[in-house]
Order: structure tokens, then sequence, then C-alpha cells
């Protein structure tokens, strides 16, 4: 049984890597082993999870977390055509990758496609890549975006923003919020001035400021929009420290925002594919 997944598998083969797959019939504590079961989705075996005997009662292994996407794109065929292709060529991908995050999507400009979500900017870019070079697919992908949570006026709770598109009207929106996360930066102190400024154009608010090494390191902890942090913050980071800075990253929380929807007309018709939500100082 899968504690997490609660689905139950038929085990045929149980063995320790050494580093060959030997069949033993039983794993003990500490051993690095594998099993043979009758999965039929890569994304069932999810990493962390703890397998048991049916009927036994156990405490789960701590630490299990599933994966959750934090930034969105809509994938697009460039010829109609290959959109067959296209769909056969990204669940391969996804068979692979069971930390991406696959809808199907329409658009008027662009027509049938694909909603994906990843967990970062460069596991999108890596994602792009494979598909570009292992099936020779060259597809539109849209403007990357975060998700937003929206108060409504009409109803409790609050309502997550994946997709642009799928924005209610605005004039049904109480009050947004966007994601912060906790930006982790260290950098030779002689390009400290110019990542700070970067930080501070990105609506960032300085947490921590430490002194390493002698004062030669700046170990530097900022609160930014998840948004600012996905458009070039890293390659923009790197060409002022001269790629000595480096980069960790992870959630905080949200916090009201003042956000506004941009969308891109093509003769007088909303391309919602191209639209995308944006800080109002941004937009």
């Amino acid at each position: 049984m899968s504690f997490h997944k609660m689905k139950r598998y038929e085990i045929y083969e149980v063995g320790v890597v050494q580093p060959e797959l030997v069949p033993t019939g039983m794993l003990e504590t500490g051993q690095v082993g594998y099993f043979l079961s009758n999965m039929k989705s890569v994304s069932d075996a999810q990493i962390g999870d703890t397998f048991f005997q049916e009927g036994k009662k156990i405490e789960p292994y701590p630490g299990y977390e599933t994966p959750k996407p934090v930034v969105f794109a809509g994938i697009y065929p460039e010829v109609v055509d290959d959109y067959e292709d296209l769909e056969k060529s990204l669940k391969k991908l996804c068979l692979t990758d069971g930390s991406v995050k696959l809808q199907y999507e329409s658009s008027v400009a662009l027509g049938s496609g694909f909603r994906c979500g990843f967990l970062g900017m460069l596991h999108m870019d890596v994602f792009r890549q494979r598909l570009k070079e292992e099936y020779d697919l060259a597809a539109i992908v849209t403007q990357p975006n975060v998700s937003y949570q929206c108060a409504l006026r009409n109803q409790e709770g609050l309502l997550t923003i994946d997709n642009p598109g799928e924005t209610p009207k605005a004039e049904l929106i109480q009050y947004w919020k966007e994601a912060i996360v906790t930006a982790t930066i260290i950098t030779p102190r002689d390009y400290l001035k110019g990542i700070k400024k970067l930080c501070e154009e990105r609506r960032g608010f300085c947490q921590k400021e430490e002194f390493m090494s002698q004062g030669k390191v700046v170990h530097m902890e900022y609160e930014l929009p998840l948004s600012e942090l996905i458009t070039d913050f890293f390659d923009t980071l790197k060409s002022l420290s001269q790629g000595y800075a480096s980069l960790d990253y992870e959630h905080n929380r949200y916090e009201i925002s003042a956000i506004q929807k941009v969308v891109f007309h093509l003769n007088g018709e909303p391309v919602d594919a191209l639209s995308f939500l944006v800080h109002d100082s941004r937009a």
C-alpha cells in the first residue's frame, strides 16, 4: 500500500541496488532497494512516500510533501497540424516528470494547447528544451505567470488563479493576494550595492544582512514577490555579480497587493493566451 496515495499494488520482486538490481525478497533498515509492481503511472511514485504491507498500522516517514507548481505557462504548437504530436510528446515528458501539472487549454488566437505548471523558471526552461531536443517540436510558450489569490464580493474564501484567462470580472473582486517568498542571497561584498538596488527595484524588503569570511562575503535575506523573482531576476543577479552570487528561495505567504490584469487585443479581439496578471506599478 502507498500511504500518501492510498493505493494498493501487487509486488512482484524486491531487492537491493549494488549498483545492479539484486533480488533479495526483503529490505532491511539502511538498505537502498527497489521493488517491481503493477504501478501504472509514474506520477504515483512520489518522492518521500511510504509503502507498507496492507492491513498493518504504521507511522509514515516524516518530510513528505507533494510538489506544488508555482510557475504556469501556456504551450501551443506553432503549426496547428502538430497538435497531436505535441500532446503525445508532453504526456511522455510528464511520465518521467511527475511534478509537471498538465491540462488542456484553448485560445481564440493560438488555438488548442496546454496549460502547464512548473516548480520554477529553471524547471520550465529544462522542460521546454527537452521538448525541442527529444521530440523536435518547436512550440509557442506564453508569458510565465504565478498563482494569485483573490477574494470575491459575493462569496467566502479565496479563489486561486493560475490562468489569467479565468480571472473574474473586476467589479466582482474585493482584493488580490500575491505570493511572497524569502530569498537567500550570498554574494561577495564588492557587488553588494548593485544587488541591493536590484532587490529594492523588485519590491523587495531586507530581512537580514550578515557579513561572513572577515567581511568579504555577505549573506542577505529578502522578502520578494514571487512574480518579481521569476522575471529574469536570476540572470540579472548573475550579471551584476559576474556569476559569483548565489540564490535560493522558499515560499513564505500570500499578501494583499494591488494586482491588475493586462490584456492584449488583436484586431479588436482580446487574446486570452497573452494576457497576464501584474502588480499595478508594472501595468
